[in-house]
């Protein structure tokens, strides 16, 4: 029966002006009025970078006389979460090079007409619902990424000439 199905599929028309970006950090797949998958492989984030910068923060607020909370135990969190959080960002990056692959896979046959009856582009949006789990607000790569847009954020505010923060919570 799949197989009837997959050979009818390929017996339709290409759809035309499919566009197909299939890159090593980047894959992108498109036809007229339609996105059929866009995926960016994680870019890890370094702990010691991350380290330095609660650091910076600190410094900065300490200088300015800010009250400290440690009430959110930031330092602690990246510490305890570190090494799950490096192996999901090793997960997610072998996830990506089996969406890149399948992607090549749906480059090589072309889209064809009637999208819901191939089962390679059925394959890929499989593995992209996978591969996005990983960036679910209650995941730890989410986690940690916003632990270091919320620092980069604070070390904005108080390099800033008029600087009115009198409290932050670490």
């Amino acid at each position: 029966m799949i197989e009837i199905r997959e050979t009818e599929y390929l017996l339709r028309p290409l759809i035309e002006g499919a566009a197909f970006t299939i890159e090593d950090d980047h894959v992108r797949i498109t036809s007229p009025s339609t996105i059929h998958s866009d995926a960016h492989r994680i870019v890890p984030i370094h702990r010691d970078e991350l380290l330095s910068l609660y650091k910076r923060v600190l410094r900065k607020a300490k200088a300015q006389g800010v009250k400290i909370s440690y009430t959110r135990h930031i330092r602690k969190q990246i510490l305890e979460h570190w090494d799950e959080y490096e192996s999901r960002c090793a997960e997610a990056c072998m996830l990506f090079s089996k969406i890149i692959d399948q992607a090549r896979a749906v480059r090589a046959r072309g889209i064809h007409y009637g999208t819901c009856d191939d089962a390679e582009l059925d394959k890929l949006g499989a593995l992209r619902s996978e591969y996005e789990k990983y960036f679910w607000r209650n995941s730890i790569v989410s986690q940690i990424s916003e632990i270091r847009h919320k620092l980069m954020e604070l070390e904005d505010d108080l390099s800033r000439a008029h600087c009115h923060i009198t409290q932050i919570s670490l």
